[in-house]
């Protein structure tokens, strides 16, 4: 009988230590949440003195902010941070480019206590001022970024900026920052000159240069020269993937909005008929990358057939939308309400804002446990009555 009894113990005991650990785990990874990734973007290009570079500094798995401060860090020697300007996550914003200091509070939207979306925090401008060819990295340095409850939250910061070398550099081969005769053009391979840090056919070999490939500057027969555009070469195969050919109706409170298959850290811009259109008119956001046209944009579009591309650093994608006259419901095929909004599809692969999976798991964990030693009770309080 008192064997039973202590063998019944040591399993409530083990029960309750059990519910205790599994809810801790469970409450630090739904607040671990605070590490949120600031990315700064990489542009991979050559460029040249006097050019103008800008990047995009964005966040993701955004767990909520009310304020931060970051000082902009950056090689002087080669680049000038000539202009900070404002994301789409609204609030007050101050850049100063002569101090690198970008400071932001959410306490001017009065409506909003954090800022959890994901987006494009802010974007920098620089000047380029020497050759950029072994890379000029950009990165940030955090002073403050809090919660609406003050606790300082520590984002992982990606660093980017201007990186264009992929390989060594080789007599013979033409290599970024490096022509040489027979080697093809400063970061922009050819056909019949050598790619960077890679010899081709028509260039010279490793180690021996021969004729037929462009000097810098120079495009010869069977070499290019800088600034043109490689012959043969890839660019990324982005997608319109959620959105597409979507309707928009005049005098209707919706937006329009696709889905890309490309990196959100790669997103540069947006066009619409070809022309790249200001960021307050629209808002764009990861998973992969999420553009949504905003209603006041779409009023000034005339009524008819539009296209809109989703540009990014390495390469773009487009789909057609229509904007239809209030009162015309007729669109074969098309099953869009007039003025709804919009919208990918909620799916498996879509952005997982504001999930919850933590926090119900802790839930079912506290009930089976709770059952557990509900029977273990029970079965406790019998075996004292045996």
């Amino acid at each position: 009988m008192k064997n039973r009894k202590r063998i019944l113990s040591v399993l409530l005991a083990l029960a309750v230590v059990f519910t205790m650990c599994i809810t801790a785990a469970v409450a630090v990874d739904t607040g671990s949440g605070s590490a949120a990734t600031i990315t700064v973007e990489t542009v991979k290009k050559a460029v040249k003195e006097g050019d103008t570079v800008t990047l995009n500094v964005s966040i993701a798995g955004n767990p909520g902010f009310v304020a931060f401060d970051f000082t902009v860090k950056y090689d002087a020697g080669k680049l000038e941070l000539t202009k900070v300007e404002q994301g789409n996550i609204k609030g007050s914003f101050t850049g100063n480019e002569n101090t690198g200091m970008v400071n932001f509070s959410a306490a001017a939207d009065k409506d909003k206590k954090e800022c959890t979306e994901d987006g494009v925090l802010f974007t920098l401008t620089f000047k380029v001022k020497a050759d950029c060819a072994d890379g000029a990295q950009v990165t940030l340095k955090t002073t403050t970024f809090k919660n609406a409850q003050n606790v300082k939250l520590d984002p992982t910061i990606v660093a980017g900026g201007i990186n264009v070398t992929t390989g060594g550099s080789t007599p013979g081969s033409g290599s970024t920052g490096n022509p040489t005769s027979g080697g093809g053009s400063t970061g922009n391979p050819t056909s019949g000159g050598g790619s960077t840090g890679n010899p081709t056919s028509g260039g010279g070999s490793t180690g021996n240069p021969t004729s037929g490939g462009g000097s810098t500057g120079n495009p010869t027969s069977g070499g290019g020269s800088t600034g043109d555009k490689p012959s043969g070469g890839t660019t990324a195969d982005y997608k319109i993937i959620e959105g597409a050919n979507g309707t928009w109706t005049q005098n209707s409170d919706g937006t329009l909005t696709v889905r890309a298959n490309g990196e959100f850290s790669k997103f540069t811009g947006v066009k619409v008929d070809g022309k790249l259109i200001d960021r307050e008119n629209y808002t764009a956001k990861s998973g992969s990358t999420i553009v949504t046209l905003s209603k006041d944009y779409l009023a000034t579009l005339p009524v008819g057939n539009h296209s809109l591309t989703v540009v990014f650093n390495d390469g773009e994608c487009s789909t057609d939308f229509t904007v239809k006259a209030a009162g015309d419901n007729t669109n074969p095929g098309d099953n869009t309400k007039p003025g709804e909004t919009v919208t990918p599809g909620n799916n498996a692969d879509g952005p997982q804002t504001g999930d919850h999976s933590s926090i119900v798991l802790a839930v079912a964990v506290l009930l089976v446990s709770g059952g557990a030693l509900t029977v273990l009770g029970i079965a406790k309080k019998k075996a004292g009555k045996c």
